[in-house]
């Protein structure tokens, strides 16, 4: 581009210098004719004179891209990237806008990205006190692994922790099912800020069924995920179909979906609103009078649905490393398990 640019003045100038007819004039012409280059965004170059009149412009169609943060059509390559100008910004999307994922009931609220992360939470469930159990708590300490195996496929260990429930004035702890899964985004479109993806999953129930564990389940899930500038959408439904009835809580086929709102305000923190909905399909040698929400799956409620909203946020502390704490209540007066819920979490990519 410079080598452009110096031959177009180069002929603007070799163009005023012929105009003139005596060698004195020449050599005024080429003494006054001190340029100054200035190339905008659009690829001009402006060549002034010594006495700020401009001998010429030049146009060029070589002209460099516009970087800018704030411009979505600012990265020209797939994915996600570094900012590596800022130290406290986390990863970007291609359109330069940071990608946060779901803060809450993170069993089955996902996204449509391919990320390579590992991901931490901490839950605490509160029961209703004047419900079915009677108070009580659920504290569950979960851990995730994604790895993306190419820009179209992830790869999922999507469920393993620690459950820890007091319930009836007696305390059991032990260990949560294992849950992995495929992910295919078959929809990654950059420019518009739509993606889109499905995946299929299976639960092994090798936890304990004092702690909400021992379930069985085939799961199917979709995502959809749209930007708008610095507003971000998400929705995920997941169908879960129970394979066996080894819970001695029974075991139904659910239904889950999950909405997901939030808003880049700077480079660390962005608030988040998502809305949890659960519905029993089908109940299944039903035991319990409600389901289980995204703590397990128990046999009954086929009558009532139960949706939550959690809100909270996400503080980037570096690029590679995010913050989350959510509180979710219910929005429906459902017999059901809800009391209400603190979540936090922490991402961190590579």
């Amino acid at each position: 581009m410079r080598s452009l640019c110096a031959l177009g003045a180069s002929l603007l100038l070799s163009t005023s210098v012929a105009a003139a007819q005596t060698p004195l004039e020449i050599e005024e012409a080429v003494d006054q004719s001190e340029a100054a280059f200035e190339r905008s965004s659009e690829g001009v170059l402006r060549i002034d004179d010594a006495d700020g009149s401009a001998l010429g412009v030049v146009e060029s169609s070589f002209a460099a891209p516009n970087l800018r943060q704030d411009d979505p059509t600012s990265v020209p390559s797939e994915g996600y990237f570094f900012d590596e100008d800022q130290p406290r910004a986390f990863w970007r999307s291609q359109n330069g806008r940071r990608i946060v994922h779901p803060m809450s009931a993170p069993n089955y609220n996902d996204d449509a990205y391919i990320t390579s992360d590992i991901r931490g939470h901490y839950m605490n469930h509160q029961f209703p006190r004047n419900g079915v159990t009677n108070g009580g708590a659920a504290r569950t300490y979960g851990f995730q692994f994604r790895k993306a195996i190419d820009e179209r496929f992830q790869f999922q260990v999507s469920k393993l922790g620690f459950n820890d429930v007091h319930l009836g004035g007696s305390e059991e702890a032990g260990l949560d099912d294992l849950a992995v899964a495929i992910k295919y985004a078959f929809l990654q479109d950059w420019e518009s800020q739509t993606h889109a993806s499905i995946g299929v999953g299976y639960e092994l129930g090798i936890g304990d069924d004092d702690t909400l564990g021992g379930d069985d389940e085939f799961r199917v899930f979709g995502a959809l995920n749209k930007g708008f500038d610095r507003s971000h959408f998400g929705l995920s439904v997941n169908a879960l179909f129970a394979t066996g009835s080894e819970n001695v809580n029974g075991d139904s086929d659910r239904l889950s979906a999950h909405l997901h709102y939030d808003y880049e305000v700077n480079d660390m923190f962005s608030p988040i609103v998502e809305l949890n909905y659960y519905k029993t399909l089908s109940n299944g040698a039903p035991v319990t009078p409600f389901g289980g929400l995204d703590l397990g799956n128990f046999g009954g409620n086929e009558d009532e649905d139960s949706l939550s909203i959690a809100i909270g946020g996400e503080v980037r502390l570096q690029r590679d490393l995010a913050v989350r704490l959510g509180y979710e209540s219910p929005l429906t007066d459902s017999v059901d398990l809800w009391g209400y819920r603190w979540t936090a979490s922490a991402i961190w990519r590579f």
